[in-house]
């Protein structure tokens, strides 16, 4: 039995067969690839398959670039960050909005800990020193 234990159980298996497609498709072959990564279960980390030099390409076209721009907002970006910028991102389907918003719940929690990290070393420096 295999247990995953990657954040959100993420799978890279999962993953690595978007970044395998990826290989080969071109224009709308990649944003039909992104569309169905962003809703894939199990693929919460974006990282390799925005390495891919057929995915960064859609950068040079107007239509296909807020494809781009919606996997950049999954690895690097927040719910509130769709909100504002909406207009310059596809649609996003129901399970595209919720895999976004547990993603902004993680990024949210760990920049929680990081804080009360940080605090904690400052209230001991305070009380020790």
């Amino acid at each position: 039995m295999v247990v995953d234990k990657s954040p959100l159980g993420g799978n890279h298996h999962a993953l690595e067969q978007f970044v395998l497609l990826a290989k080969s498709a071109r224009g709308a072959g990649c944003t039909e690839l992104i569309k169905q990564a962003l809703e894939a279960p199990g693929v919460y980390v974006f990282g390799e398959l925005l390495d891919m030099p057929n995915i960064q390409e859609l950068a040079e076209s107007p239509t296909d670039k807020k494809y781009l721009d919606a996997l950049e907002l999954f690895a690097f970006g927040t719910y509130k960050d769709y909100l504002t910028n909406k207009a310059l991102l596809p649609e996003l389907s129901a399970p595209q909005r919720k895999k976004l918003q547990h993603l902004t719940i993680v990024t949210l929690a760990t920049k929680s800990l990081e804080l009360i990290q940080i605090l904690a070393v400052n209230m001991t420096s305070l009380f020790y020193n």
